[in-house]
């Protein structure tokens, strides 16, 4: 099913393209590189694979501004704890991407197993921490009802390099606009930050974090300013 519906990301600014403009603003930064090859060491996987994690980071930070509660809000910018909705959303890409990984899946929303999908997660749910309360739990948010799909040609323009990337996208295409069900990973990596995380985790989820919000920030910034000046 598709819609003709377009999902904002912010005033004037389709969420596909900012989505797609964040992923090329992590694909051309240098410093990713350089987070991959430590990530690559730390998690004992190949540096393409993790480049692609920190790209897909970039691909599904805002997945969640589609929700279909935040119909019309686009033009205000204003979309509370969308940041929930992309972790329902990229808790599903993993599990539907790695079968196998189902049965682990809470330990590594507790940013517990030493598994590079931990510093994904953590850097989709995180990714505005500094602007935001993160003391309660969300369970009165629910399952992720896209308001639109637009955002999959997002996924379509990624060209992963690694076998991981690769199933990640496959597995996004096909999730998308599909409703998904409430789930506990947000909460959990609530509770974690809450405690001594392994400085190890902790110290890579920051690197992501940081070139993420940087290209997040460039994006959001240039294309907005552009949809002013045309308005």
């Amino acid at each position: 099913m598709a819609s003709s519906t377009t999902c904002l990301a912010g005033p004037g600014e389709p969420l596909e393209k900012h989505l797609s403009d964040v992923a090329e603003c992590l694909t051309q930064n240098k410093i990713t590189s350089l987070i991959a090859r430590k990530l690559s060491r730390v998690f004992s996987v190949k540096e393409e694979e993790a480049f692609d994690i920190i790209v897909l980071a970039g691909l599904v930070h805002d997945v969640g501004k589609a929700h279909q509660s935040y119909r019309g809000t686009g033009n205000n910018g204003f979309f509370p704890r969308h940041e929930y909705y992309s972790t329902v959303f990229l808790e599903r890409l993993i599990v539907k991407a790695f079968p196998s990984v189902a049965a682990r899946i809470s330990t590594i929303c507790n940013l517990k197993e030493d598994s590079i999908f931990t510093v994904l997660l953590a850097s989709t749910a995180f990714h505005h921490y500094s602007s935001k309360d993160y003391t309660g739990s969300i369970e009165r948010l629910g399952e992720f009802q896209p308001l639109c799909d637009g955002w999959r040609n997002a996924f379509r323009t990624w060209n992963p390099s690694s076998e991981t990337g690769k199933k990640l996208r496959e597995a996004a295409l096909e999730l998308a606009f599909e409703k998904l069900e409430a789930s506990s990973c947000y909460n959990q990596l609530l509770s974690a930050i809450n405690r001594q995380i392994e400085p190890r985790k902790l110290y890579a989820a920051s690197a992501v974090l940081g070139v993420l919000n940087e290209c997040d920030a460039e994006v959001a910034r240039r294309n907005r300013s552009k949809a002013e000046k045309n308005y």
